[in-house]
């Protein structure tokens, strides 16, 4: 990610968290990200959430790279979801599109 970028897609990346992550953000610095790891509460719909994430933004020579890890916590059987909504988002915070109806919840 370029200099020019990386403030919007850094919003980005917070906005995706506040909107469709069912876990609340535990550390926003100018370089991570985190949510509070999944399966410990219930969501406002009833069910266990099972997707927390993990990112960060490193400097590297005059850009940026920005990391996306999903974190399934004791919900292993849905690994699978975890993983497409991270890649939904590194695709968003890359790009600016999103298709909110392949998030798995």
């Amino acid at each position: 990610m370029d200099k020019k970028n990386i403030v919007a897609a850094w919003g980005r990346a917070q906005s995706f968290i506040g909107k469709y992550s069912s876990e609340k953000l535990q550390t926003a610095t100018d370089y991570i990200l985190e949510t509070t790891l999944p399966g410990q509460h219930e969501t406002s719909f009833g069910s266990v959430s099972f997707c927390g994430y993990s990112i960060t933004k490193t400097p590297v020579q005059d850009n940026f790279e920005i990391s996306v890890k999903s974190n399934t916590g004791k919900a292993i059987a849905r690994k699978a979801d975890a993983d497409m909504n991270a890649k939904i988002l590194a695709y968003y915070i890359a790009t600016g599109e999103i298709r909110t109806e392949m998030i798995a919840k």
